[in-house]
């Protein structure tokens, strides 16, 4: 149930003890907003919608104080706009899963990194795991459900692999990392390239 069907007096009245939440519907920025009203919440699964921050200005920022993991998927586009959004002093540990549904890979890459950039804000991290899937494709309204065509990448994004990950560099608590980039994603990496 997304926390709007709640509200924000219901959260702060009932919830305020919540430390574990998994949302499986979709949020948007308004209903992620709600869940600062759970001061005690350490643990969040969510899922995005696309375009979740649709009417708020960038200098919007959220704090949810006490969460110290983060687990979120979404377009990269969408996860790196809500990563900028959120203030999360006591976050150690991220796990985020992009989605693509055939934009050329080069479009991929380049908010794949926007996204690492907005990672790289959060300091505190000792533990990030990123993933790609296929993810929820943006809903066609011209195709009928369990019906429409999946739209696989159609070509490859070559580069080196700092082209892409170096934001994460500047982690300097970062002890565990797991990269699992896409098959569309041809990324090379030498000794030159890592930090001595």
């Amino acid at each position: 149930m997304p926390p709007s069907r709640l509200g924000a007096s219901l959260l702060q009245s009932y919830c305020s003890r919540v430390r574990y939440l998994e949302l499986f519907p979709q949020l948007d920025f308004k209903e992620l907003a709600l869940l600062t009203e759970l001061p005690n919440l350490q643990y969040l699964l969510i899922s995005l919608l696309s375009k979740p921050a649709q009417g708020f200005s960038e200098q919007t920022l959220l704090t949810l104080r006490s969460v110290t993991t983060l687990v979120v998927e979404g377009a990269w586009v969408d996860l790196k706009t809500v990563l900028d959004a959120l203030d999360l002093p006591s976050l150690h540990s991220l796990v985020v899963t992009g989605w693509y549904h055939g934009n050329p890979a080069a479009v991929l890459a380049r908010d794949a990194t926007k996204c690492f950039r907005a990672i790289s804000r959060h300091t505190a991290l000792t533990s990030l795991s990123m993933s790609t899937a296929y993810g929820r494709p943006p809903f066609d309204p011209s195709h009928i459900p369990g019906l429409a065509p999946r739209s696989e990448v159609q070509d490859a994004f070559e580069g080196p692999l700092l082209d892409i990950m170096g934001p994460l560099l500047s982690l300097s608590a970062l002890r565990t990392v797991s990269l699992d980039f896409p098959e569309h994603f041809v990324l090379a990496c030498t000794s030159a390239d890592l930090p001595p």
